[in-house]
């Protein structure tokens, strides 16, 4: 969750984006993985106005697949 200071800043509005989305999305300020993907992303939260932006580095792991077994 974003919080934009200051208090009474007269435009809270903020955009997101991914510098991969092969590997993670942004949706509503929350990250979200791509299913099976593995890599790095760069997360950007900018200020309506673009004077203020804060980034942060995401790694995703695809998930091994669990092997079945027999008895």
């Amino acid at each position: 969750t974003e919080t934009v200071l200051p208090a009474e800043a007269p435009d809270k509005t903020v955009s997101w984006s991914s510098s991969n989305e092969a590997v993670a999305t942004v949706v509503g300020g929350k990250v979200e993985a791509v299913a099976g993907a593995s890599g790095t992303a760069n997360i950007v939260c900018t200020t309506n106005k673009r004077k203020k932006i804060a980034t942060c580095a995401v790694t995703v792991k695809a998930k091994e697949a669990e092997s079945e077994t027999s008895n």
